[in-house]
């Protein structure tokens, strides 16, 4: 009897379908075989994003690359909702940890925000695409966020659609608390959290300008720039497992 490790979710960049046969890339071969000790025989699950999630089975291995065949679908792929997150980009690990926290949470689209207070000059998107795509393989997510080139706020703000809220989460704010806020939006939400330096005064005065912005308080204390964003995510989750 095969064995099958169905604790490996491993994220495939080709259209999946059952039967079809499929070869990893050097990376995830290496660590099927050298780090997982997997074998031919021995099955696995994947997915790509788009549909849904698979179960796959070593079929070969050639050259040190494994060859799978696509056996059954698992999960079918399920409808995604919109939760876009706006942020400042962050100095090195707070990043990283950043994007894998919020992936976890349900994030659909990230999108890099450079303010006046923006420590980090330049943003590796290729490494923020690899550290959420690590994070659904981990959360047992099927969808893969999407990774928006980088803009200023003003330029942000010019692209939005006013149809869409921005919820603006501003530090010593007397606004409405967001998960009161939340209770009068439909369910794809949209958040900008600023960088570690806060915005500045000409920055709020332009976003507070702005119609579909609405501030929202998080609390009284001064929050880091990813604890306001997580924070964010989670009332915004726990609002619809309420059913707000």
């Amino acid at each position: 009897m095969n064995d099958q490790t169905h604790s490996i979710r491993l994220f495939i960049a080709t259209p999946l379908k059952e039967n079809d046969r499929v070869f990893l890339t050097p990376r995830q071969s290496h660590y099927l075989l050298n780090v997982m000790r997997l074998s031919v025989g021995q099955s696995f699950l994947i997915f790509n994003g788009q549909d849904g999630e698979f179960l796959a089975q070593i079929s070969e291995i050639q050259k040190r690359i494994v060859h799978l065949t696509i056996k059954k679908q698992t999960h079918p792929q399920p409808k995604s909702n919109t939760l876009n997150l706006l942020f400042a980009p962050l100095k090195g690990e707070r990043l990283g940890f950043l994007i894998e926290k919020a992936t976890e949470l349900g994030v659909s689209d990230f999108i890099p925000i450079f303010t006046k207070h923006t420590v980090p000059s330049y943003i590796n998107l290729e490494r923020i695409e690899a550290r959420a795509i690590e994070a659904v393989e981990q959360c047992e997510r099927l969808g893969i966020p999407n990774v928006h080139e980088s803009m200023s706020l003003e330029d942000m703000l010019e692209k939005w659609s006013p149809s869409e809220s921005l919820f603006f989460c501003e530090e010593r704010s007397d606004a409405s608390p967001l998960s009161e806020a939340l209770k009068k939006e439909p369910r794809g939400c949209s958040f900008l959290v600023g960088p570690e330096g806060g915005f500045s005064t000409e920055e709020k005065e332009l976003l507070k300008s702005k119609s579909f912005v609405k501030p929202v308080s998080l609390g009284s204390q001064i929050l880091r720039s990813e604890t306001a964003a997580i924070m964010s995510l989670c009332l915004f989750m726990a609002s619809t497992q309420k059913g707000v």
